[in-house]
């Protein structure tokens, strides 16, 4: 037992922690989505948000269940403005509702959300990411929240983290469609 605690311990500070929270609309018919976009993240650091939009379409094609449509070259130049931080983001609300949104990409559904990157090299490197899968009505159909808890330990670049959170999403994503 002695031994137990430490190494334990050691493991959390090694592999780290996670913890998030997944919903799924009720009565969702994903058989009905085809067609789905990434729309640009919103992030609090400049290139996180666009890294993260590469990654979960990356991603989604590999799951091979959705015809991934590119989001960046067809969403309207109106229909963007860009953060303090040169990110490029949908106007939220502003000049396009969901539904228009759908219709200007052509899909059935489209993701978007926010990717926060926090803490340093002494307490670590943490990410929070919160994933909204809307519907053409603008229903939410499909959300996730995941957070990395990576205290004191530098271990894992950016990237590493990025990738891990991006992977336990679609993974969540999966293991909802299969819900009957």
């Amino acid at each position: 037992m002695k031994f137990l605690t430490p190494m334990l311990a050691t493991m959390v500070v090694i592999f780290g922690c996670a913890k998030g929270t997944t919903w799924v609309k009720p009565s969702t018919g994903f058989g009905e989505v085809r067609r789905v976009a990434v729309l640009p993240f919103q992030s609090n650091k400049a290139g996180l948000g666009e890294e993260i939009t590469n990654r979960m379409t990356t991603a989604l094609l590999q799951l091979d269940r959705f015809k991934v449509v590119d989001a960046a070259s067809r969403l309207p130049k109106q229909d963007r403005i860009e953060n303090d931080l040169g990110d490029s983001l949908p106007d939220q609300g502003l000049a396009v509702s969901e539904q228009s949104l759908a219709a200007n990409l052509d899909v059935d559904a489209f993701f978007s959300g926010s990717i926060r990157r926090y803490g340093n090299w002494f307490t670590g490197k943490n990410m929070n990411i919160d994933v909204r899968m809307i519907s053409r009505s603008g229903t939410i159909l499909w959300t996730c929240n995941y957070k990395t808890d990576w205290a004191f330990t530098g271990l894992g670049t950016e990237g590493s983290l990025a990738s891990k959170i991006v992977k336990e999403v679609v993974k969540r994503l999966e293991g909802s469609l299969e819900i009957p």
